[in-house]
């Protein structure tokens, strides 16, 4: 998750304090989103209005919260969430359930 939010920040598309807002939003619950998937999401204060999803692929899985990874999903979402992102936000969690719940593009990691 890490390498993932650097990567971010590096592009410009996070600001530092967003690791802080994930390392927070962790310790409250978990991101675990079952079958080897991880969906963190976060709400982002970078100012943009885009929500932005990054998706990592480990080789070998990682294991976190005791449970095995292999996918993940990072999905900052705008502090300011108007009606449009909101749509968006709804369609964006649909295409991750969709993705995960297809057995083989699981079986591609």
């Amino acid at each position: 998750m890490k390498k993932l939010i650097n990567q971010e920040i590096q592009h410009g598309q996070l600001t530092p304090d967003f690791m802080q807002a994930w390392l927070n939003r962790e310790q409250q619950s978990s991101s675990i989103f079952g079958d080897g998937v991880a969906l963190p999401h976060v709400i982002d204060k970078s100012g943009l209005n885009r929500i932005l999803v990054t998706v990592g692929v480990f080789e070998k899985p990682v294991v976190f919260d005791n449970q095995k990874v292999n996918m993940v999903f990072l999905v900052a979402i705008p502090y300011k969430l108007d009606a449009t992102l909101s749509k968006i936000l709804a369609q964006v969690y649909d295409l991750i359930r969709s993705i995960t719940a297809n057995g083989s593009v699981k079986n591609l990691v």
